[in-house]
């Protein structure tokens, strides 16, 4: 199933993630048990983002640590930003970016340190409930910069409790490759 996503050259640098992701796993557990088992699943739901940013693939992939989605985003073609301010887990980032020669610098500190980008997309899987992942990101909104979140089925609430606090944006809630939903905003901006 990975192939329908994935070319030649490509599966041999998600292979390599896959391989590295086990060996790291015993030192950083940077996915769970399960999800280690069920890895290509991740993958999937992962590459399944492509699709909103292959017109423009600068992205800033917030609590990457594990590399997903940002990795297998840059193995498609992505480029940008990876950040995490575990310091180990930027140690496997730098370790994946440079074996696979992928197109991210890794930011080993909070995303409330990132003072600017260029990147299009903001991009966001496991991070914080989605009110946060929005002021998280506050200093990189602009009228340019889109979103892409990845979240569970009743995120709505989540929306709802982003717009109470301040928060206005358009959005579009998008079903996934697993259960839940990507949300996508736009315009983004806070009025409190």
């Amino acid at each position: 199933m990975l192939n329908e996503f994935f070319n030649d050259d490509q599966m041999k640098k998600v292979n390599f993630y896959k391989n590295a992701l086990r060996r790291w796993h015993a030192e950083l557990h940077l996915v769970s048990d399960k999800a280690l088992e069920d890895i290509d699943k991740y993958i999937l739901d992962c590459a399944d983002l492509w699709s909103f940013i292959k017109d423009e693939p600068s992205i800033v992939d917030i609590g990457s640590g594990n590399g997903l989605p940002g990795v297998i985003l840059g193995i498609m073609g992505a480029s940008g930003l990876l950040v995490d301010s575990h310091k180990k887990k930027a140690v496997f980032l730098r370790e994946i970016v440079k074996d696979l020669d992928l197109d991210f610098k890794v930011v080993d500190h909070s995303i409330r340190s990132v003072e600017q980008t260029d990147a299009k997309w903001i991009i966001a899987r496991g991070f914080s409930s989605f009110e946060r992942c929005l002021d998280a990101a506050k200093k990189l909104w602009n009228k340019n910069t889109k979103g892409l979140f990845v979240k569970s089925l009743n995120v709505q609430e989540e929306i709802d409790d982003a717009l109470a606090k301040g928060w206005k944006f358009e959005y579009s809630i998008n079903d996934r490759h697993m259960p839940g939903t990507v949300v996508e905003v736009k315009n983004v901006q806070y009025t409190q």
